[in-house]
């Protein structure tokens, strides 16, 4: 019986080192063209992220434009 339960311990050992080696190399390598791809889309993204970064600092200072004209309304 024990030596049916190392049996079984080896394998199941054996059935997860494959496993996990399938999963790291069983992935297909990115070729020269998906890292072109990959590299124009990083690249929108940054331009989208820059556009929103600008949308920030407008909406930021409107507010700080809102809050100078509400202090300025209410006076000393």
């Amino acid at each position: 019986m024990r030596k049916q339960a190392v049996i079984i311990l080896i394998l199941l050992i054996a059935a997860m080192l494959a496993v996990n080696i399938y999963l790291l190399k069983g992935e297909p390598q990115e070729p020269a063209v998906n890292i072109d791809q990959r590299l124009t889309q990083l690249e929108q993204a940054n331009q989208d992220l820059r556009a929103e970064m600008e949308d920030v600092k407008s909406v930021q200072g409107y507010m700080a434009w809102e809050k100078d004209w509400r202090n300025r309304r209410q006076g000393p």
